[in-house]
């Protein structure tokens, strides 16, 4: 559709356009050429009246001629012959409606003896405003591929996050498979515990599988519920304390952020330890910053299998969220595995 037509702005700074081109063909004709006020007034506003809608006629020769490589001759002939054509007519037509309100020899005499100039001045308005629409064509399309490229990216980013997420549950399912085979024949009632525990373990990560946040209570209540299911594998091998500012409890993290470091801590923590180990877990914040700090207790050395899978899919998630790379830090002491983690705040919508 025409820019014009369909854009009240563009529309209005083509009349205003008009407007000073009449106003400028009213003072040259007075002033320059002498002529009457009252002639001048009616030739300025005849000959720009009639151009006015067929500047805007002009738009659909562009449309029909777009700017490709390898035609640019044939494109400047096609806008030769339509710009003479158009002036052509707006003389001609401009002329005979003009000798109505004026039919002296001496008026018709002199119109005619100004036909060249209004010829060039007619192919200077039609290139102007063929210029004019393919810059608003150039602009439209640069706007149309930056809005794409947007919506290319954003899908490409929620792509890339769902296969992150998708990554954190096979390897904790398996362990969970391989423990329920080795409890189904000792204790079948824990067995059928974890069953269950697993279900609503899935469940929840499903409900919440089409949401990249959730509320900082809702994410340690899943947490606390793969902690649980842990707890069947490792009893009373292992503790969870938990440190909180429950004036927190809204703010949104990303979903699934704790699980994979504290199936870090079960691994090499809990899994490689031979007394009870202590996974602690602090969050504290401020106006700006929500900080979490997760720390156990470990024997020997890790193995690098959780900085390749846990911590690394943590950190490329946060870059895709936060557009940060320095969100989260980890720090050996030798008989301490710690992690922290600092979020820029975010409420939930219903608490802002």
């Amino acid at each position: 559709m025409n820019p014009l037509l369909q854009n009240r702005f563009y529309l209005y700074m083509y009349t205003a356009f008009w407007v000073l081109v009449s106003g400028t063909h009213y003072a040259f004709m007075n002033r320059a050429l002498a002529v009457s006020p009252g002639f001048a007034l009616t030739d300025s506003l005849i000959y720009n009246i009639i151009y006015y809608p067929l500047g805007i006629a002009v738009w659909y020769v562009v449309k029909f001629n777009k700017i490709e490589t390898g035609r640019i001759i044939q494109l400047i002939l096609v806008h030769l012959l339509s710009a003479a054509i158009l002036s052509l007519f707006w003389i001609f037509l401009s002329f005979q409606i003009s000798i109505v309100f004026n039919q002296s020899d001496g008026f018709a005499i002199f119109q005619r003896s100004i036909f060249p100039s209004r010829f060039i001045i007619g192919l200077f308005y039609y290139l102007v405003i063929t210029l004019v629409y393919y810059v608003l064509i150039y602009y439209h399309n640069f706007r149309e591929k930056i809005e794409k490229e947007a919506a290319v990216n954003s899908l490409l980013k929620e792509a890339e996050l769902n296969a992150l997420k998708l990554q954190i549950n096979p390897h904790f399912i398996f362990n969970c498979l391989n423990s329920i085979n080795s409890l189904i024949m000792l204790k079948p009632d824990l067995a059928q515990e974890m069953i269950v525990k697993l279900s609503d373990f899935l469940r929840s990560t499903l409900s919440g599988n089409a949401r990249h946040t959730i509320s900082l209570d809702d994410e340690i209540k899943f947490s606390k519920l793969y902690l649980e299911i842990e707890k069947i594998r490792f009893g009373d091998k292992f503790n969870f304390i938990i440190t909180m500012d429950e004036r927190l409890k809204k703010i949104q993290v990303p979903h699934m952020l704790f699980q994979p470091l504290l199936e870090n801590s079960i691994k090499h923590g809990v899994q490689q330890s031979i007394l009870p180990v202590e996974i602690v877990m602090e969050i504290f914040g401020g106006d700006n910053a929500l900080d979490i700090t997760i720390k156990n207790k470990k024997e020997g050395e890790a193995s690098t299998y959780g900085e390749k899978i846990g911590l690394k899919n943590i950190r490329e998630r946060l870059f895709l969220m936060y557009n940060r790379s320095d969100l989260i830090k980890t720090s050996d002491n030798g008989d301490e595995f710690v992690v922290r983690i600092t979020l820029p705040v975010r409420f939930s919508e219903k608490n802002g």
